[in-house]
This record gives C-alpha cells, sequence and structure tokens, in this order.
C-alpha cells in the first residue's frame, strides 16, 4: 500500500502535521500549497484539517500530471535550479 492509498483508506480528518508527515515535507511546505491552491483543507480554529478522500485524489492528480510532464494541477517545486535562471550568472 503506498502513501495516496493509506491516505484515501483514512476516515478522520487529517492534520497538517500528519499531511507532512506522511509525505515527508515540512508543514510550511504544506502551508504554501493551501494558499496557492495546490491543496483543499478547511479551516477549524487555528488548524487546517484535510479530508482524506479529497487529499489523496489531489495527490492522484498531482502524481498523474508530473508523470505526464504537463503543468497545471502538479504540485512543482517552489524553487528553480540556478542553471535554469537566466538571471543568475552561470559562475554562480
Amino acid at each position: 500500500m503506498d502513501v495516496i492509498d493509506y491516505i484515501a483508506s483514512r476516515e478522520q480528518m487529517l492534520t497538517t502535521a500528519e499531511v507532512a508527515s506522511l509525505l515527508n515535507l515540512d508543514p510550511s511546505t504544506i502551508m504554501r500549497w493551501i494558499n496557492k491552491g495546490y491543496l483543499t483543507a478547511c479551516r477549524f480554529r487555528n488548524y487546517h484539517l484535510f479530508n482524506p478522500a479529497v487529499l489523496a485524489d489531489e495527490l492522484r492528480a498531482a502524481q498523474r500530471s508530473t508523470l505526464a510532464g504537463t503543468v497545471g494541477a502538479g504540485m512543482q517545486p517552489d524553487y528553480v535550479p540556478v542553471k535554469q535562471r537566466p538571471d543568475i550568472p552561470e559562475r554562480f
């Protein structure tokens, strides 16, 4: 069972910390993805809660678009390697 299947099998809502732990990411990355619209979460008091079925669907869509090499629904890294940035000289 992979992580996405495990998330889909959960019955309880997931917190940001739980999602970050399952995806082996920093919680700030999960918050950034929420703010950018990559992930959907419900806000409850000071927490963001994730519906496991919706989260699994979003992760599968991102996985498909990443594998297909398309841009859009996929979660993209927040950095661009130095060699791909024309504004930074090669010697940097």
